[in-house]
């Protein structure tokens, strides 16, 4: 297990049993990218497709469920546009977590917005506070993209995007293959939570 590197996960997951509501394809690499001397990009994708019909009040209902249960929102701005869709804008603060490798508590900037095609949350880190191996976590950001096709088939992308600084302890090639394992099981589990929050609606 890599020891020094933490991904900072939006909406943390319980262990749940799967009801393949969400068929999904395997996690998909997007970019790997060496930002800086030491600072590397990891962008991890996996799309699945829904097979039950969700309107989009229910969807924004499920997911300000999830936040509120996985973190505080301490402020809400009404009427906001983002990617030409509108919603909400809230200040929020993901609970501390404790991965074995250090804790991390990740502020964001999180937009929930949408379209009668199309659900969108994007969260992107303003401030991080972590301890041990997880202060090399320096940003991140979420996707849940629920889209709607012209044949009424919805799918869901979920995208984390994680910049990351290399301990100089550790080589390049391993640094960045166990960087994406530890990306891929935070992106799994949150693919699982959207499944569960599905199930429910």
């Amino acid at each position: 297990m890599l020891k020094w590197m933490l991904c900072g996960t939006l909406v943390t997951l319980s262990s749940v049993v799967s009801a393949k509501t969400l068929p999904c394809g395997e996690p998909n690499v997007e970019n790997v990218e060496k930002i800086e001397s030491k600072l590397y990009k990891f962008v991890i994708s996996q799309t699945c497709q829904v097979e039950k019909s969700t309107e989009w009040t229910d969807l924004k209902a499920g997911m300000t469920k999830v936040l509120k249960e996985n973190g505080v929102i301490r402020q809400t701005q009404t009427d906001v546009t983002h990617q030409e869709m509108t919603g909400v804008k809230m200040d929020y603060f993901e609970n501390e977590a404790d991965t074995g490798h250090g804790k991390i508590a990740v502020r964001y900037d999180l937009y929930l917005v949408g379209n009668e095609n199309r659900v969108l949350l994007a969260a992107s880190s303003t401030k991080i506070k972590a301890t041990s191996h997880a202060e090399n976590t320096k940003k991140v950001g979420l996707t849940v993209d629920y889209m709607k096709n012209d044949q009424g088939v919805t799918t869901l992308k979920v995208t984390k995007d994680i910049d990351v600084k290399r301990p100089w302890i550790a080589p390049e090639s391993v640094f960045r293959d166990q960087s994406i394992l530890g990306i891929t099981k935070d992106l799994k589990r949150i693919v699982k939570q959207q499944e569960e929050m599905i199930d429910e609606l």
